[in-house]
């Protein structure tokens, strides 16, 4: 918690999961996407549905446009399983590896805190040959 009280502002959007967000929220007034109080959240079941694919994804450009569709600016990461909504998952970890879209902002034995980037014009999906295509010349 000290790190989050030192280098983020009040308020910052934090994609995390449901204990996770209310840990942060109660201890250091951040926002995040789960947790609090569920009855004024506009439609909430979607919401979890878009934490629970950001945590799950292996696709890096899919977590930063979820992260980015909330204005989420940091990621909570534990270290072990966590409840999103649905049931209890590991964070795939690949997509974090992806310096256009993350930054490790900070990391000890339990979590792994991600600052999300901001969005940048020169950003845009992988592109993806379909199968069968050759490349030029």
């Amino acid at each position: 918690m000290p790190w989050v009280r030192a280098n983020t502002a009040h308020r910052e959007r934090f994609m995390a999961c449901i204990f996770e967000g209310e840990f942060l929220m109660g201890h250091t007034l951040r926002e995040s996407m789960e947790g609090g109080d569920w009855a004024i959240v506009p439609d909430v079941v979607r919401q979890m549905g878009d934490v629970n694919d950001f945590f799950t994804t292996n696709e890096s450009f899919k977590a930063w446009q979820i992260a980015s569709k909330y204005n989420a600016t940091h990621a909570w990461v534990p270290l072990r399983d966590q409840f999103c909504g649905f049931s209890w998952e590991r964070a795939s970890m690949k997509k974090f590896s992806d310096t256009r879209y993350f930054e490790e902002a900070f990391s000890n034995e339990k979590v792994k805190i991600y600052r999300i980037l901001p969005q940048s014009s020169s950003l845009s999906a992988p592109t993806v040959k379909p199968a069968g295509s050759r490349g030029s010349g």
